[in-house]
């Protein structure tokens, strides 16, 4: 899975061989890190994110991202299915999807200890010009909270 793709991808390589052979007691794949795995868990972990079609249904492609702790190891995965959308044009497109996540993931990271991404003064979302920008100056405002979007953010 994607969620499962990015949890391995952002964890040193002992851990990685850990999980992969308690998978496969579960009865999962063979217990075996293949250099082609590996070079996928690289590329993951090098863009950030994984984007894979769903092995459940036709059409979906499966957005997934880390949630970091404090040593910077993935503690979570955020997953999106996303489906484009065509008769809503201001729906986002894939690469806007992406920039939220990625957004979402770093907020989410920094609630729980983690320092990776950004300065708390910019977040990718400004930068990338996202649909939800954070607060002026801050990624966190704990004090500007609203029902329905992450603390501190507020619509351009």
């Amino acid at each position: 899975t994607g969620s499962g793709h990015v949890l391995l991808a952002f964890r040193p390589e002992v851990e990685r061989a850990r999980m992969i052979a308690e998978h496969a007691g579960e009865g999962g794949a063979d217990g075996r890190m293949t250099a082609e795995f590996s070079a996928r868990l690289d590329l993951i972990r090098a863009r950030g994110y994984e984007m894979m079609p769903s092995a459940q249904t036709a059409g979906v492609i499966n957005l997934s991202a880390p949630v970091r702790g404090a040593d910077g190891k993935a503690i979570a995965a955020l997953s999106i299915p996303y489906i484009t959308v065509i008769n809503t044009p201001a729906a986002p497109d894939i690469t806007r999807t992406i920039e939220l996540l990625l957004a979402t993931c770093e907020k989410l990271s920094h609630l729980a200890g983690s320092a990776v991404g950004p300065s708390s003064s910019s977040c990718p979302a400004a930068k990338a010009g996202a649909v939800l920008i954070p607060a002026p100056g801050r990624c966190t405002r704990p004090d500007n909270r609203e029902v329905g979007r992450p603390a501190g953010w507020r619509r351009r």
